[in-house]
C-alpha cells in the first residue's frame, strides 16, 4: 500500500542522497600543507563557514517542520525548541573566533614556512617531502600500523572501548526507536518525530564537538571531550529510563535529542583521535580498524541486551513476531546501557591519563 511505496521512496531517496553528497563533499577535499592553502588563494574557513551555516538551516528546517507536522503541546515545543536553538547559536557564535585563530595559524605557519624557504633554497624535492613529513609525525603520538595497535598500543584498547560502549549505546536507540516509543504508549506517527530531533542532534553533536575539541585543545585533551560526551550519553540514557517509568513522551524527547547529540560527537572525537594517537601514516587502516568498535557495539547492545530482553518481556503474536507494552520493555536496557557508558567514561579517565603529557607539549 501507500505505507510500502512511501518506505521504499525514502531508500531510494536515502541510497541516491549519499552518492550525490560524497561526490559533492569531495571537492572539499584538501590534501595540501595548511601552511600553503594561502599561497594558492585557497579560503578554508570560508568553506567551512559556509558549510555550518547550510548544515545548521537545513537541520532548523528540519525541526520546525518535524514539530508542526507533529502537533506538539506547547510546553514540550518550548522545551524542544531551547534545547535544539542552543547548540545551533554556540556554533555560530564561535565562527569568529574560529576565524581569528585560523588566521593566525596560518600566519604563522606561513612564516615558518618561508623562513625555511629562505634558509634552504638548495633543497631538492626529496629533502622537502622528509621535512613535511616530520612536521606530520609532531603532530602524533606515534606511527603505528594496525599489527602494531593491536600488539603494543594499549591506548588503542582505550580507545576502542570508549566507542565500543558510547556508540554501541546510541545504535541500540536508533534501532530500537519505533519500539521504544511503542512501549510507552506513543502514537505510530510520533515515531518519525523522534527520528528527525534524533538526526538533528546528530549534526549539531557533530559540529559542536569538531568545534570545541579543537578551539580549547590547548586546554581540554581531545581524550576528556571523549568523556564528556559519555557523560552526556549516560545522562540519555538515565532520562530515557525515566520517560519508561513514568510513560512520558515529552521526556522520551529530549532523552532522544540528547542521545542523537551524544552519539554526534563520537563520529567527530574518533576520528581525530585516531589520527593524534596512532599517527596518519596508516590513517585508513587504522580507522577503518577502530570502526569495529561501533560495529561490535551496536550488535552486542542491541541484539544480546536490548532484543533478548524485548523478547523476555514481551508476548509473541499469532504471526510469530515479538510484541512488547510496558515500562519493563526498555527500562533495564536503558540502565544497564548507562552502567556501559561509566565503563567507557573510565577507559577514557585511562586513555587521559596515558596522554596527558603529549596533549600538554601539543
Amino acid at each position: 500500500g501507500k505505507e510500502v511505496n512511501g518506505e521504499i521512496s525514502l531508500v531510494m531517496f536515502l541510497s541516491v542522497m549519499q552518492l550525490t553528497l560524497g561526490i559533492g563533499c569531495s571537492f572539499f577535499v584538501n590534501v595540501l600543507p595548511f601552511a600553503s592553502r594561502k599561497k594558492l588563494g585557497y579560503d578554508g574557513d570560508k568553506v567551512f563557514k559556509k558549510g555550518y551555516y547550510i548544515i545548521g538551516s537545513l537541520s532548523l528546517y528540519l525541526v520546525f517542520t518535524t514539530i508542526l507536522q507533529a502537533n506538539i503541546d506547547s510546553h514540550t515545543l518550548a522545551l524542544v525548541g531551547s534545547l535544539l536553538m542552543i547548540p545551533f547559536f554556540v556554533a555560530l557564535a564561535g565562527l569568529p573566533f574560529l576565524k581569528s585563530s585560523t588566521e593566525e595559524r596560518i600566519s604563522e605557519e606561513s612564516s615558518l614556512l618561508d623562513s625555511r624557504n629562505n634558509n634552504n633554497q638548495l633543497r631538492d624535492r626529496t629533502d622537502e617531502s622528509e621535512s613535511l613529513s616530520a612536521e606530520s609525525d609532531q603532530l602524533s603520538m606515534e606511527n603505528l600500523r594496525p599489527i602494531e595497535c593491536l600488539t603494543r598500543s594499549l591506548c588503542f584498547y582505550l580507545l576502542f572501548l570508549s566507542l565500543f560502549c558510547g556508540t554501541g549505546v546510541g545504535l541500540m536507540v536508533i534501532n530500537n526507536i519505533s519500539q521504544i516509543n511503542k512501549a510507552i504508549g506513543g502514537k505510530s506517527s510520533f515515531k518519525i518525530t523522534l527520528v528527525s530531533l534524533m538526526n538533528v542532534g546528530n549534526s549539531y553533536g557533530r559540529m559542536i564537538a569538531g568545534y570545541l575539541s579543537e578551539k580549547y585543545k590547548g586546554y581540554i585533551s581531545r581524550p576528556v571531550w571523549l568523556m564528556y560526551a559519555l557523560t552526556s550519553m549516560c545522562g540519555s540514557q538515565c532520562i530515557l529510563a525515566l520517560s519508561q517509568q513514568e510513560g512520558s513522551v515529552p521526556v522520551l524527547l529530549v532523552g532522544t535529542i540528547l542521545m542523537g547529540t551524544s552519539y554526534g560527537a563520537f563520529w567527530a572525537l574518533g576520528p581525530t583521535l585516531c589520527a593524534e594517537l596512532f599517527g596518519t601514516t596508516h590513517y585508513g587502516k587504522n580507522y577503518a580498524l577502530l570502526n569495529l568498535a561501533p560495529a561490535l557495539g551496536g550488535y552486542v547492545v542491541s541484539v544480546c541486551i536490548a532484543g533478548y530482553l524485548y523478547d523476555f518481556y514481551g508476548e509473541v503474536d499469532e504471526d510469530g513476531s515479538t510484541t512488547c507494552i510496558g515500562k519493563n520493555c526498555f527500562e533495564s536496557t536503558f540502565l544497564i546501557s548507562a552502567a556501559l557508558c561509566v565503563v567507557g567514561i573510565f577507559s577514557c579517565l585511562m586513555l587521559q591519563r596515558r596522554t596527558q603529557q603529549w596533549y600538554a607539549e601539543y
